[in-house]
C-alpha cells in the first residue's frame, strides 16, 4: 500500500500484480519522484518506467513522466506530462537497433506571471547500441522533434555503455 498525503487528506491507493500473459515477463518497472526548487517555481517531477522483454529478441521500453509546477507568486499550479517509448530489437549480441518516440506538454496559461502559455513537442528517433561485450558498448542515434508553432530541431547522439 502507498499512502500519499496532501493538505487535506490521506490518499490511500492499494498496490496489486496486473494480469501479464506468460510471454510478457517484466524485465524492470518502477518508479520515482524529484522535487526541484527554483526561485519562482517548485516543481514535483512524478515516474514510472516499464522494460518488457518480448518474443524475438525485442524489448519494449516505456516511461511516463507526469509534473506538477507550482509557481510561488501566484500560488497556483499546474499539471504538465511527458512520456516515451523505445522499441529494441537485440539482433545480435552486438548490435541492438532501435525506434523511439516521445512526447510532452505543458501548459502554464493562466497559473504564471509572465503568461507562458502552451507548449509541446513530439520526438521521433533511431539508433542502435554496439557492445564490445556484456559490460561496454556504445550507442549512437538520431532525432527528429516536431515542437509549436511549426518549430522543428534535430539532433545526434552518442554514449559510452558500461557496467560493474
Amino acid at each position: 500500500m502507498i499512502g500519499l498525503r496532501n493538505q487535506r487528506s490521506l490518499v490511500r491507493i492499494l498496490s496489486g500484480a496486473p494480469f501479464i500473459p506468460q510471454y510478457f515477463h517484466p524485465k524492470v518497472s518502477g518508479g520515482g519522484y524529484r522535487l526541484l526548487n527554483f526561485q519562482d517555481a517548485q516543481v514535483q517531477i512524478f515516474t514510472a518506467l516499464l522494460n518488457w522483454q518480448l518474443p524475438s529478441g525485442l524489448h519494449f521500453y516505456f516511461r511516463y513522466t507526469p509534473n506538477r509546477t507550482r509557481f510561488h507568486l501566484t500560488a497556483r499550479g499546474a499539471w504538465n506530462q511527458g512520456g516515451r517509448t523505445r522499441l529494441v530489437w537485440d539482433a545480435s549480441r552486438v548490435f541492438s537497433p532501435y525506434i523511439s518516440f516521445g512526447l510532452g506538454a505543458e501548459s502554464f496559461t493562466g497559473v504564471s506571471t509572465e503568461q507562458l502559455g502552451r507548449f509541446s513537442a513530439q520526438t521521433y528517433g533511431a539508433g542502435t547500441e554496439v557492445r564490445f561485450h556484456s559490460a561496454q558498448g556504445f550507442r549512437v542515434g538520431y532525432y527528429f522533434q516536431n515542437r509549436t508553432r511549426g518549430r522543428r530541431e534535430q539532433g545526434v547522439s552518442a554514449s559510452y555503455l558500461f557496467s560493474f
